[in-house]
């Protein structure tokens, strides 16, 4: 297996990923446009390098109170179980396994990015707003587990999805936006509704 995409990703910093996220979040959908930029949050990859070049590993994370499931190793395939792009996360491993063996030697984080969501949203008969998101932790979960952890795992997840997660993208978009007790015409709880009209007819 080449390792030359794998050495590219390397060469990036953290700003060079939260500026690649940035760049992507106007073609992302608003489904996974918070989830994607607070995952970024939630594995920091200067985190990663600092506890990778730590000489005592306990002593550091008992320095910086790290508690709880913090490795991201331990959670390839569901540290995005809240992303809406999750259910596509089999076919993202592929479509990176696809693109390390096929690396054309772009250097431009965004677009190798890019090149997997491609490869993703054809695979999966998707539009390519709803793999953007996935595509980018998955080329990032791979720069900070290794090759062989990544692909060690089976990339498994839900079938069909359950409860909001089940509906389609812009559904749940609209119900985050407006609870299922709000009125979405009218922006306020339903029970409020004749209430309401009430105050802002116009008096004759």
């Amino acid at each position: 297996m080449s390792t030359a995409f794998v050495d590219q990703l390397a060469a990036y910093s953290e700003a060079d990923w939260l500026d690649a996220v940035e760049d992507l979040l106007p073609s992302i959908h608003e489904v996974d446009r918070n989830a994607v930029q607070i995952w970024f949050r939630f594995y920091p990859l200067s985190l990663r390098r600092y506890l990778d070049s730590s000489e005592n590993l306990e002593e550091t994370l008992h320095g910086i109170n790290m508690v709880g499931s913090y490795e991201l190793k331990d959670q390839i395939d569901t540290s995005h179980h809240f992303l809406y792009g999750h259910r596509f996360w089999k076919a993202t491993k592929c479509a990176i396994q696809k693109e390390i063996d096929e690396y054309s030697g772009e250097t431009r984080l965004t677009e190798l990015i890019k090149e997997v969501a491609i490869r993703i949203a054809e695979k999966c008969k998707v539009e390519r707003p709803l793999v953007n998101a996935i595509a980018a932790i998955g080329v990032a979960t791979l720069n900070q587990v290794g090759n062989d952890a990544f692909f060690a795992t089976p990339g498994e997840t839900e079938k069909q999805p359950k409860g909001l997660m089940g509906k389609a993208p812009d559904a749940i978009v609209a119900e985050r936006n407006f609870p299922a007790h709000w009125d979405p015409k009218l922006r306020i709880p339903r029970g409020q509704v004749v209430a309401a009209a009430s105050i802002v007819s116009p008096k004759y």
